[in-house]
């Protein structure tokens, strides 16, 4: 029996089944009315998409668009708008976490352009103020513990006997003088230690402002530093190959199309994108790395502490 032959009997013996049910085994669905097959020499043309879903992730679909049964494009769509779409997209490209990955979509997409923020948009990235470190040699302990020391400037005696009762009580049994020696010896890590013991207690209203602003001034200055380095990088492989198969990527926010490589043997029918010369970057990662003097001073300046 001629293949054509055969798939017009299981057609005849399954009427609930079509040409493209027959011909694609059912996996496949016609996105449209161009999308059709043959029913004299089966060739497949237009825009199909898939029955099936990939497991915990339903708004993932995934499309092929064929001329005379030749794949001439096939890509898959994530809404980024869905947390588990955007989680998948970030695992791809090797991304950390899917709220960096959310930002640079909005940098690429062109809806957002790149800014120092008063606040995280990921507030929670990083877990407190003790995990920021600073770039050497540029002076940048200075410019903050001189922020400090004039915002604390008026601090009362009640004020201290507070802060000396908490950090008595604390693990380490500190000392309120080595509060105070702190933010004028130029330790800025011994004093946001400090800090961050104050800000855990019920402290006096400017601590808990001062931790506050630091900490959103710090966490917001990594978002921007790594979003800085983000925007250039490219996420389309080099070449096809066993590690990537992306082509092209499409945005129109809030969808991310990626579209693969349709020649050659395609080894892989999901998005892979393997870089081992360069990464996305993130804010915990930033922080680690040290955060620079320049974006830590116009943050100081764009949002006065009050």
């Amino acid at each position: 029996m001629e293949v054509k032959n055969f798939f017009k009997f299981i057609t005849s013996k399954r009427p609930e089944y079509t040409m493209v049910d027959a011909v694609t085994k059912g996996y496949s669905v016609p996105v449209n009315s161009g999308s059709t097959v043959d029913n004299e020499t089966l060739s497949i043309n237009g825009l199909f998409t898939t029955k099936n879903e990939i497991r915990n992730f339903p708004n993932i679909k995934s499309y092929k668009s064929y001329s005379d049964s030749e794949v001439e494009d096939f890509y898959y769509v994530f809404d980024v708008s869905d947390t588990r779409s955007a989680s998948y997209l970030a695992d791809i490209f090797g991304c950390d976490d899917y709220s960096t990955m959310i930002r640079l979509i909005k940098l690429k997409s062109g809806i957002e352009t790149l800014s120092l923020k008063k606040r995280p948009e990921s507030p929670y990235e990083i877990d407190n103020i003790k995990e920021i470190e600073f770039r050497h040699g540029d002076n940048i302990e200075e410019l903050v513990l001189t922020l400090c020391k004039n915002y604390l400037s008026d601090l009362s005696d009640d004020d201290y006997e507070q802060i000396g009762s908490i950090l008595t009580d604390s693990d380490d049994s500190l000392d309120v003088e080595d509060f105070k020696q702190s933010f004028s010896s130029g330790d800025l890590y011994n004093f946001l230690e400090y800090l961050h013991i104050l800000s855990e207690e019920w402290c006096p209203d400017k601590i808990g402002i001062l931790h506050d602003y630091l900490f959103d001034c710090f966490c917001s200055v990594a978002e921007y530093e790594s979003d800085i380095y983000n925007k250039r990088f490219n996420l389309e492989c080099d070449e096809n190959s066993d590690y990537c198969n992306i082509e092209r990527v499409d945005f129109k926010w809030p969808f991310v199309y990626l579209h693969l490589y349709t020649d050659g043997d395609m080894r892989s029918d999901e998005p892979e994108f393997r870089n081992q010369y360069d990464n996305i970057t993130n804010a915990p990662s930033e922080a680690k790395e040290g955060l620079s003097y320049k974006y830590v001073a116009e943050y100081f300046e764009k949002y006065p502490i009050v």
